[in-house]
């Protein structure tokens, strides 16, 4: 989903088939028509043309209102200083869901560009790591990168090449820091793997008369924030299938 820039993977869509006759089950990812696009321009990163450069800013200028209404500009503009948003010479946004301080602006970004996964994972399993090295150089990168190219805009070819070498970046650190999951006796240990307790803040502003109302609610971005980056830990996925 990071490679291809899909925007919309979420844990309801998927469907589930069991086969009638020999009761094997199997699951499907769905809805995978909202990868590619020219504005994913890394695993976390989101650059704007002008046009959703305006929708941004007046997006964050509601959220700003719904923070505090009595001092709406002092706090978009606070907002706006961001350490994930850098506004280029022509006025242009990039939004860095990384290292956003404020996490209340990861919902104006969702909002945005319709994306539901705005982290990346603490964790990759071997398999992963080595399809992902494989692509780092030589014929298998020439091959996915020829078979897109004639495919995409300009735009989205760019962006496509620079978020599958984030992604491999990526995986290089976790590299490094010896975060990569290694099959055992030809099964992935994704299963085996003990998450420690993960403390997420809840995403809440404010308002004037004392009430507090959370800010993007929805059950898909609950998902990502709670149990990311460690998305496919045991616990996790009792907790998803349960």
């Amino acid at each position: 989903d990071l490679v291809t820039g899909q925007a919309d993977r979420h844990w309801e869509n998927y469907f589930i088939h069991v086969d009638p006759e020999t009761h094997k089950v199997s699951v499907k990812g769905i809805d995978n028509d909202a990868g590619y696009s020219q504005y994913r321009t890394g695993a976390t990163t989101f650059s704007f043309d002008a046009e959703h450069t305006i929708l941004f800013k007046s997006q964050l200028k509601a959220l700003a209102r719904q923070i505090d209404s009595r001092n709406v500009d002092a706090v978009y503009n606070r907002l706006l200083a961001d350490p994930g948003i850098s506004t280029d010479e022509k006025g242009k946004i990039t939004v860095d869901a990384s290292k956003l301080g404020d996490k209340s602006i990861i919902h104006t970004l969702a909002n945005v560009t319709g994306t539901q996964t705005l982290t990346v994972p603490d964790k990759i399993d071997r398999e992963t790591y080595d399809a992902l090295m494989a692509l780092k150089a030589g014929p298998q990168r020439d091959a996915y990168l020829d078979s897109i190219r004639p495919r995409l805009s300009k735009e989205s070819y760019d962006a496509a090449v620079s978020r599958l070498d984030d992604v491999i970046a990526h995986a290089e650190k976790l590299g490094r820091e010896n975060r990569i999951i290694e099959d055992q006796n030809g099964r992935s240990g994704w299963l085996d793997v003990e998450e420690a307790p993960r403390q997420t803040g809840k995403i809440t502003v404010r308002k004037n008369n004392g009430q507090e109302k959370r800010i993007g609610g929805e059950i898909a971005k609950d998902v990502n924030e709670q149990l990311c980056p460690s998305y496919f830990a045991r616990d996790s996925i009792n907790k998803l299938f349960a």
